[in-house]
């Protein structure tokens, strides 16, 4: 309870210090993701992800520290491994600051950030029937922890900006009593960005 009343504290407040700055702006991205188990015997588990920001300030005309809340998504199809087949889709509302960074006058910048928020997962693990003479299911979702550093390079046109992001998340998530401890995921993909 306390660790829920922080995070909905900091999302509060980042969207009242936003507002405050008069100028918001949104984006919206699609990409690869790599998930590392902690305690898993089967390997890391492929998929695809997706990354929803809610920017607050300007439009990215100054350098500067900005504030931003962000919904990360990301699904893992089920296949088999070890006996098992294991699928996982993690969705996390994470309150971040990013700094941008003009490179120059040509348009491109960076944008380093760090996020913490909440991780939600719904995963389910199955026997292989074709390696296995029982059947096991277990479907279940758990709720935990993460925080992701990021970094977008971008260029901007007027109100709209493109490019590419990535980031490494560190999530505090117990799927099973086997499945347990930091996980790892990594995330690359494009973006667009609209601002008014």
């Amino acid at each position: 309870m306390y660790h829920k009343s922080c995070f909905w504290a900091l999302a509060i407040l980042t969207t009242l210090v936003g507002l405050a700055q008069g100028e918001v702006c949104l984006d919206g991205g699609l990409g690869y993701a790599r998930l590392s188990l902690e305690g898993s015997r089967r390997g890391d588990l492929v998929g695809w992800g997706s990354a929803f920001h809610f920017w607050f300030g300007d439009a990215g005309a100054q350098d500067g520290l900005r504030p931003f809340l962000g919904l990360h998504s990301t699904m893992y199809p089920g296949d088999s491994h070890n006996d098992a087949v294991w699928g996982v889709w993690m969705f996390a509302p994470e309150v971040g600051l990013a700094w941008h960074q003009r490179l120059g006058d040509s348009g491109f910048f960076l944008e380093p950030s760090v996020t913490g928020g909440a991780a939600i997962a719904t995963y389910t693990r199955r026997g292989n029937p074709r390696t296995v003479s029982y059947y096991i299911g277990e479907d279940d979702t758990a709720v935990g922890w993460v925080v992701r550093p990021g970094v977008l390079l971008g260029y901007q046109r007027g109100t709209w900006t493109g490019g590419v992001e990535a980031s490494y998340g560190l999530l505090d998530i117990d799927f099973t009593h086997e499945v347990s401890g930091t996980h790892r995921e990594l995330y690359i993909g494009l973006f667009g960005r609209f601002s008014w």
